[in-house]
């Protein structure tokens, strides 16, 4: 890869490259946050209760936070009585 890149001078495609060799699931996080610049390792999501208990969690694979709202809430819809929902900025 450091030879297609340097030596050639290819631009290497997203899809390929390799982030961190120890963990294969590692994904490339970008945040709009002044300091760490750059973030690696895998989203997750945890949903907690008014007690700040841990009622549900999901670890996602190349998603996005916008993406799950619908699946989490039918899948805590049908666990719980919800009345009211909060969720930060990433959503």
């Amino acid at each position: 890869m450091l030879e297609r890149r340097i030596i050639k001078g290819e631009k290497i495609p997203h899809n390929e490259k390799t982030f961190f060799i120890c963990e294969q699931y590692t994904e490339w996080i970008i945040k709009e946050k002044m300091r760490p610049n750059v973030e690696l390792g895998q989203k997750t999501t945890i949903t907690t209760d008014q007690f700040n208990l841990i009622v549900d969690y999901q670890v996602m694979e190349h998603q996005s936070d916008s993406e799950i709202v619908p699946e989490l809430t039918e899948r805590l819809s049908c666990k719980y009585s919800i009345s009211s929902w909060s969720f930060d900025k990433g959503f």
